[in-house]
């Protein structure tokens, strides 16, 4: 009886560990019987890449083309998330543990069926995380993901990375009952001399 309490912890604690994988797959692989291609994204006529961008305004135009398939796209949303508060006085970041959704619209499609805008003004300096998606029926598919950090010498724009990915509350409570539960099982099985 008391193994299943081992069993159960390290089962929490695995899916708590895999949470950010399982819900990245619900929105960045699409599958193979959508026939969209040639996914570009824009921040101020510059293309997303590996390459970090640097921009000195902030004033932003994000811009999402397809080559093909536009015409299965419902929509194309784009996020904004705040993740760093800067202090002008100490020149220095401060990561916010809670992730500030700051604007959620739909942006304009400008070409019909290959090309979708949207323009923001930063409201102040600091760290942002901004995430683009198209829409084809009921599913999400996700096309930009870039961190930003912007203080009085402009702007840097990154492909986002696992740094940015954010330990929320339901990883943390089920890796802790994970635990709790190992724990019990291993005292509950020495005290009934199965270690002894």
């Amino acid at each position: 009886m008391k193994a299943r309490f081992i069993l159960i912890g390290a089962f929490l604690i695995l899916m708590a560990l895999m949470l950010p994988t399982i819900m990245m797959a619900t929105v960045y692989y699409a599958p193979s019987n959508v026939t969209v291609s040639g996914v570009k994204s824009y921040i101020n006529g510059i293309q997303v890449q590996a390459t970090p961008i640097n921009i000195t305004t902030p004033e932003l135009t994000f811009k999402i083309t397809v080559e093909t398939g536009g015409e299965v796209i419902t929509r194309v949303h784009i996020s904004g998330y705040k993740t760093h508060s800067y202090d002008a006085t100490t020149k220095q970041f401060t990561r916010i543990s809670d992730q500030t959704l700051f604007y959620d619209v739909t942006m304009q499609e400008t070409i019909t069926d290959k090309e979708w805008t949207y323009t923001y003004t930063l409201p102040s300096y600091g760290g942002y995380l901004f995430m683009g998606t198209y829409e084809i029926g009921t599913d999400w598919y996700q096309v930009l993901s870039v961190t930003s950090m912007w203080d009085e010498s402009g702007e840097t724009f990154a492909a986002s990375t696992a740094e940015t990915v954010n330990l929320g509350p339901i990883q943390i409570t089920l890796g802790f009952i994970g635990i709790i539960c190992i724990i019990y099982g291993l005292i509950a099985s020495k005290k009934r001399g199965r270690w002894s």
